[in-house]
């Protein structure tokens, strides 16, 4: 076309003969079918995926029969080897094998379990305050007696405290998969993992000395039924479903790699600051969730006391404190939290107006000072002041 674009036409052409049948021009009608051969295309292409897919997918079923058939003659044999046997040693031994391989076939049965619910829609996310330094050190906990002798388990501390709004379980579950996928490939050297802040969501990674990926391997790494050594024991289903929950929880995942040269995953959630209201008043703290609820994820403290105790368990980014409130009010709650952490800001939200109630405020360690009726404006500028 005039615009440089390239298009597919049908193109029928007839000869028109006068009277005395000689030819004297030709007529040709066109029709753009250029939509038409793109829908074949596709449609090739769907049928080719979907032929690629149930050879994969039969192949995953013949692996998961042996996958399951391995730990359970194991478990089978053993059990009776310790029924038999007198020797305390053996015993240990084989009780040992036994527990290992169940813990396998538990493993292989929760991945095929979990593959099936995600894609089903039915499993649950329960988002709350998460730390995630507190999570990444547990993670370390578990997985270092888990280690090769020659594999070093590494938790790269940034020194970025913060907590994320998410389902801890499925971080957990995330970031264990991966590790449990490095320590497969990976025979000396080193595992290591952490997380960073990059704009609006914290990356994870995941970083080994293994043997890699080969390149024509990677682009299908995160596939369904795609398994990369058929020697390794597992379902390989880790990946997939570690792609699915983080897709989930609003964020990507990827991975660098090359073979020989080990290979880094990463993948980010959304990073949503945490604002802590403490107000008495139910219909003040659904004025302030209309004003600011899009922009932060709130929790709700009902007096002085419960503030202090969210406070300890979620760590919010920011505090609006009511100063008036039952059981104990902001102003004490303000002088407690401030033996805690002097970084925090603290902004008090109050309906009393003299100037002496201003600097009461400020010396039990607010940072702010804002008077009911609320300003919008003022309010999200305040904000924006301390959460930069």
């Amino acid at each position: 076309t005039k615009k440089g674009e390239i298009r597919t036409v049908k193109t029928l052409k007839t000869l028109v003969r006068n009277d005395s049948g000689d030819p004297c021009f030709l007529v040709g009608v066109s029709w753009d079918i250029t939509d038409l051969k793109s829908t074949e295309q596709e449609l090739v292409k769907a049928r080719l995926k979907a032929e690629q897919s149930d050879k994969l997918k039969s192949a995953f079923l013949a692996n998961m029969s042996h996958e399951i058939r391995t730990p359970l003659n194991a478990i089978i044999g053993f059990t009776r080897l310790v029924a038999e046997t007198e020797d305390a040693g053996e015993k240990d031994y084989y009780l040992n094998i036994v527990e290992n391989n169940s813990e396998l076939l538990t493993q292989l049965i929760n991945d095929i379990l979990d593959l099936s619910r995600i894609e089903a829609g039915s499993l649950e996310f329960v988002y709350k305050p998460v730390s995630i330094r507190e999570l990444c050190l547990k993670i370390q906990e578990v997985h270092r007696v888990r280690m090769k002798e020659d594999v070093q388990l590494e938790f790269e501390d940034g020194g970025l405290n913060t907590h994320v709004l998410t389902d801890g379980n499925r971080l957990f579950q995330v970031i264990s998969n991966l590790i449990t996928n490095a320590s497969k490939f990976t025979a000396k050297g080193f595992i290591r993992f952490g997380y960073q802040q990059v704009d609006d969501f914290i990356e994870f990674y995941v970083a080994d000395s293994g043997c890699g990926i080969p390149k024509d391997k990677v682009p299908t790494i995160f596939d369904r039924f795609t398994k990369l050594n058929t020697f390794a024991q597992g379902s390989d289903l880790g990946l997939a479903i570690c792609k699915m929950l983080v897709e989930k929880m609003g964020g990507n995942i990827f991975v660098q790699s090359e073979e020989g040269r080990g290979s880094i995953f990463k993948f980010t959630i959304p990073y949503q600051r945490i604002t802590l209201v403490a107000e008495d008043v139910e219909s003040n703290f659904l004025l302030l969730k209309a004003i600011i609820g899009k922009t932060y994820t709130l929790l709700h403290a009902w007096n002085g006391k419960e503030a202090v105790e969210i406070y300890e368990q979620s760590h919010p980014d920011l505090i609006l404190m009511d100063i008036k409130m039952p059981e104990m009010d902001g102003l004490e709650a303000t002088r407690i939290i401030r033996k805690v952490s002097q970084e925090i800001p603290i902004i008090a939200l109050t309906a009393f107006a003299f100037d002496d109630d201003r600097v009461k405020a400020l010396e039990a360690g607010c940072n702010d000072y804002l008077t009911k009726p609320l300003s919008a404006p003022l309010l999200k500028e305040t904000i924006a002041k301390y959460l930069v």
